[in-house]
């Protein structure tokens, strides 16, 4: 029997204070086993509460066309409680057999979909504004352009 000395610490930062042991790549949870999963549970509930609220934050901001700015940043919040639902959800799945993990996928699925839909909202937002950022340049060229013009017939005649 041999502790994972890495899976033992990323276990303790999640909340949990039991180490889990590796058996031939599978992993077992020392003591604790019904109420670490149930803990694990509501752990995963919390992040996926959290990545809901940063999804909705997001979309807001880019359906209020608050500025690349705040799409960047609500994005980069988007995207690490999507990196804390997966960390989650792994910790969650370390109690199910493998079919019950293949049962699972379906939710964290459905979560995967909703951040790639999120990904490209925020890319198609950005590059949009890049191209009304870059037409207003050459509005505000051009009008100068013609103002330089105009001062110049003025000058000659």
């Amino acid at each position: 029997m041999c502790i994972n000395r890495y899976y033992r610490r990323q276990f303790e930062i999640t909340g949990f204070s039991n180490t889990f042991v590796v058996y031939k790549n599978t992993f077992k949870i020392r003591f604790g086993g019904e109420e670490m999963a149930e803990e694990a549970k509501k752990m995963r509930t919390s992040a996926k509460t959290h990545f809901t609220r940063k999804q909705n934050e997001f979309l807001k901001s880019t359906n209020e066309n608050k500025g690349i700015d705040t799409v960047k940043r609500t994005f980069a919040e988007l995207n690490e409680a999507w990196n804390t639902v997966q960390g989650k959800h792994d910790i969650y799945t370390t109690h199910f057999t493998e079919e019950e993990v293949e049962q699972s996928e379906s939710w964290i699925t459905e979560l995967h979909e909703l951040y790639d839909e999120a990904a490209d909202i925020q890319a198609q937002y950005v590059n949009k504004q890049i191209q009304i950022e870059k037409k207003q340049r050459e509005e505000i060229n051009q009008q100068e352009a013609i103002s330089m013009e105009q001062e110049r017939f003025q000058t000659l005649m």
